[in-house]
């Protein structure tokens, strides 16, 4: 499948140069969500810094996101079992 704008939240706080905690749901694996483009169609909507928590079919992963020239790149995952 492919990015879902209506699955995706991004009203998480951000207030000035902070940055946003945003959502997104799909039933997409970790290797798609993960894969090169994934999130391209938000990236009016995120920032360099933000977070991003994704729900996928397979896995839930809080991400660092990172954009330049439109491309978002989830840069660094926090695993959520690693932190318990």
């Amino acid at each position: 499948m492919a990015f879902d704008i209506k699955q995706f939240d991004h009203s998480g706080g951000g207030f000035n140069a902070s940055p946003k905690i945003g959502s997104y749901k799909t039933t997409d694996n970790k290797a798609a969500v993960q894969g090169a483009g994934y999130f391209n169609n938000a990236a009016d909507a995120l920032k360099t810094g933000d977070l991003l928590y994704v729900a996928m079919a397979d896995d839930n992963k809080l991400y660092w996101v990172t954009v330049a020239a439109g491309v978002v790149t989830l840069s660094q995952q926090i695993d959520f079992a690693a932190v318990a």
